[in-house]
């Protein structure tokens, strides 16, 4: 497990109650010779800025700023998740899976808040929903890679 340092926000305390949760799952993320990986993130972020990231097997733990924190509470009071659908499939299939239950190359994106969850396939994601994924995505992608991407000329992908 890898710990970042707690920045650039500042902590006071322990943990507050979570503000949200985001999870990204399947999809292709990289391609290696041993095949496809998909992805696997997690994230937690609570009301003070505390986050933990997960990507894969590596764990980040972090402190968003305090205007990244408003401004996810101004995408989420946008989203109005307690008036949304709770599952948002793809206008179409790509999968020869389809009575599977899943979409074989779309992630899928959730995100719970104040015990509402929402959950969205790509390609199937409301335009009131795609700014708050958006801006998850990018937090997940800016504290760390995926872990298992291999380097450049590497023969696995771990």
């Amino acid at each position: 497990m890898v710990q970042g340092d707690i920045a650039p926000g500042s902590l006071e305390g322990p943990p507050s109650e979570p503000l949200l949760t985001y999870r990204r799952f399947g999809g292709v993320a990289y391609e290696c010779p041993d095949g496809i990986t998909s992805y696997n993130d997690h994230m937690v972020i609570y009301e003070n800025g505390a986050t933990t990231i997960r990507r894969g097997v590596m764990t980040v733990q972090t402190a968003l700023e305090p205007e990244t924190i408003a401004l996810l509470r101004n995408l989420l009071d946008a989203a109005d998740l307690p008036h949304r659908q709770e599952y948002n499939p793809p206008p179409q299939r790509r999968s020869d899976y389809e009575d599977a239950g899943f979409d074989a190359d779309y992630s899928t994106f959730e995100v719970t808040h104040r015990g509402y969850a929402v959950r969205a396939v790509d390609t199937g994601i409301p335009m009131e929903l795609s700014p708050l994924f958006e801006a998850l995505t990018e937090i997940v992608a800016d504290f760390g890679a995926l872990p298992q991407e291999p380097e450049a000329g590497g023969a696995s992908c771990g």
